[in-house]
């Protein structure tokens, strides 16, 4: 589990298939400004759930590279496999119960890869942020809720929701901006999306009530 709160920007070595997978896994290298911990430990990359399975310890820069094994479904169901080297990733350890939840509850398990439709900057240094999502499950989008994009908790502004068209709007105050890839990311650009887990939760109990399953 994490919180949705990005402790530190990642830039991607390589993502190129793993010797030990056949071709059918990656191995995506990312230096970060931190050493990670122990392998085996989860780590929130853009949003995504991965295992640590290899570290090199800091350098003289104060640099680690991580090493994450990326599955074939990983690739397919978010916006991994468009990484390219050089890119900036966001970066989470995993919840502990003496973590403070600033956040939201994010199981870094992804529902879906969305698209920048709009992006427009403000006097104030802040940034509007329209993401194009598929209208598949519009009642886990709730105005004023919690969503997560990219591995970073916001808050939904604005929901459209249309027999055709799905968008979702946020606002992005510099912290924000400074501290995550959301700044970077431009029109037509493909971004993680994992709805509030509790309203996932609320609305598969309502549907199996209403069933009466």
């Amino acid at each position: 589990m994490f919180t949705g709160l990005v402790q530190v920007l990642g830039t991607v070595v390589s993502c190129a298939p793993s010797a030990a997978g056949g071709g059918d896994l990656q191995r995506l290298l990312v230096r970060a400004p931190e050493f990670w911990g122990a392998l085996g430990a989860s780590v929130a990359v853009n949003g995504c759930c991965l295992t640590l399975v290899e570290a090199v310890k800091p350098d003289a820069q104060g640099f680690s590279q991580l090493a994450f094994d990326v599955g074939a479904e990983t690739l397919r169901v978010t916006s991994l496999g468009s990484l390219h080297p050089g890119g900036a990733v966001n970066l989470e350890s995993a919840l502990t119960l003496a973590t403070p939840l600033g956040g939201h509850l994010v199981s870094g398990h992804v529902d879906e890869v969305g698209r920048i439709a709009a992006v427009e900057d403000r006097a104030d240094g802040c940034r509007f942020v329209a993401v194009e999502l598929r209208p598949a499950e519009p009642a886990w989008l709730i105005p004023k809720g919690s969503i997560c994009c990219h591995g970073v908790s916001l808050t939904l502004n604005r929901l459209i929701d249309k027999p055709k068209e799905t968008r979702v709007e946020f606002l992005l105050i510099p912290t924000t901006l400074e501290k995550t890839n959301l700044g970077q990311l431009c029109v037509g650009d493909p971004v993680n999306i994992e709805y509030d887990l509790v309203g996932k939760y609320a609305v598969r109990h309502n549907s199996l009530s209403r069933s009466g399953t």
